[in-house]
């Protein structure tokens, strides 16, 4: 009788042992969770607004703009101040200083101040 007994409590210390194991990967994984969700989301990087200015795959706000040698741009390209030059291949429009280019420097400048708002750690 003791050799029936032995083969159900070895199945029951297996199980216990294996039981156990996920439980407390179980509860790694929840409190890992728990932590993230708790946390604000304040703490996490975030992309600025560009605004207008993310229109643009190539804007100076204070300058002109020049290539040089073959270049493919896909995107527009613009100046608030100065000249547009040499851009052969671009898949966009050509902006030269205009009422679009200044609201596009104005967002430009909004975002760079809320990056340079944010605290570095």
């Amino acid at each position: 009788m003791s050799s029936t007994l032995a083969l159900p409590l070895g199945r029951i210390e297996i199980l216990s042992i294996r039981s156990i194991s996920v439980m407390k990967t179980l509860i790694k994984f929840i409190h890992t969770a728990s932590c993230l969700l708790l946390i604000s989301t304040a703490t996490f990087a975030h992309a600025p607004t560009l605004g207008t200015a993310a229109d643009f795959a190539i804007f100076s706000s204070n300058g002109a703009v020049s290539n040089t040698g073959l270049s493919q741009i896909t995107g527009h390209v613009g100046t608030n101040l100065g000249a547009v030059t040499n851009f052969g291949n671009v898949n966009g429009n050509i902006y030269p200083p205009n009422p679009a280019t200044a609201q596009a420097a104005t967002d430009l400048l909004v975002a760079y101040n809320e990056l340079a708002a944010v605290a570095v750690a």
